[in-house]
């Protein structure tokens, strides 16, 4: 056996027992060294230290969990990693995690075609891992689902992006109705009159039907409601928008401005919509920052992503381990304007 595969074998076969031995100790007193316990001698703790190094023992994180009643993981169930939101969130939660001295276990729920199916199996990996307690950003469950989802669950969880009517303490989320709202308002201000929409789909994302409800509802309200031809529903994605533009484009009636789901969407209905003789103001939502390094001219709505996922974990953490890391409840969000003449003439006459 060459000295590559009696490393091996040492660091596989070393236990709490061969270090109280060759230290000189009790197998109790080595545990409690090794997990940091008061009450033992610094001359013991130095002998049990030195053993450890020389055994190249490394102490199991399974048998750790099992004396502290914890594993130190965090669960964290993000959407996929395409989105340039979730992408982020799950850096900086990674990040917090990390800070804390506990360690992330990531599981991914991508698939929109059985999304519920996804999050529920992504929930039971992480369940199976014996996390703590678990980060979700954003799920596509509705409420009813998450009620069920969550009976009887003794592990905390908390939400990103997601509003629970019924459970409002683990839910962290910008208004997203009223995020609508303010993109109608200003669209409104600007002299826009004929209006046009990118949804996402609303059986699935929460804030997506919440932003387009907050639109529809104010410049329904100004007396100006949206041509319910011209309100397009199509995936979050470049796709999504690529495809509802040509859609709106295809029915022939006039619009000025076009609201969409995100900023991939409204990315992707720029470039469509950017070939007609007078192009719409195009208003997204996330602040990708990415805008801010390519010629476009959409507009969007600036999210807090990592103030609201550093709330997020550190009220998480404060369940899991205790403590009382501050943890912020409200986010406020932001317009950035990169068109800023009025009203021009509708993309279709």
């Amino acid at each position: 056996m060459d000295h590559a595969q009696t490393t091996r074998s040492s660091l596989s076969m070393t236990t709490i027992h061969d270090v109280a031995k060759l230290a000189g100790v009790a197998s109790g007193t080595a545990s409690n060294v090794m997990a940091g316990k008061p009450g033992v001698s610094q001359a013991k703790q130095t002998a049990v230290r030195e053993a450890a190094r020389q055994l190249n023992y490394r102490p199991s994180s399974i048998a750790r969990a099992l004396s502290k009643r914890q594993s130190d993981m965090i669960g964290v169930l993000t959407q996929g990693f395409r989105s340039p939101f979730f992408a982020r969130a799950v850096d900086v939660a990674e990040r917090e995690i990390r800070l804390a001295g506990k360690h992330a276990v990531i599981a991914s729920s991508p698939s929109q075609a059985d999304s519920d199916w996804c999050n529920a199996e992504a929930l039971s990996f992480l369940d199976s891992r014996d996390c703590d307690g678990i980060l979700v950003l954003g799920c596509t469950w509705s409420e009813r689902e998450l009620t069920q989802v969550l009976a009887g669950r003794t592990r905390p969880i908390v939400f990103v992006n997601r509003q629970l009517t019924f459970q409002p303490e683990a839910s962290f989320t910008v208004d997203h109705y009223a995020v609508g709202h303010s993109i109608a308002e200003h669209l409104l201000r600007q002299g826009h009159r004929q209006f046009a929409a990118v949804k996402g789909p609303e059986e699935h994302y929460q804030d997506a039907s919440l932003r387009h409800k907050g639109f529809v509802n104010t410049i329904a309200a100004a007396g100006f409601p949206a041509d319910p031809d011209l309100i397009i529903e199509g995936s979050l994605d470049f796709c999504g928008g690529k495809v509802a533009a040509e859609r709106l484009l295809a029915i022939g009636r006039p619009f000025s401005a076009v609201c969409c789901g995100n900023d991939e969407q409204a990315i992707a209905a720029e470039a469509v919509l950017s070939s007609t003789d007078h192009p719409p103001e195009i208003f997204g939502h996330g602040g990708w920052d990415l805008l801010s390094y390519i010629a476009t001219k959409v507009s969007t709505v600036t999210v807090p992503i990592a103030a609201i996922v550093e709330s997020a974990c550190a009220s998480l953490l404060n369940k899991c381990y205790g403590g009382d890391r501050p943890v912020r409840r409200t986010f406020p969000t932001s317009l950035v304007i990169r068109r800023q003449a009025g009203a021009s003439k509708p993309a279709i006459d």
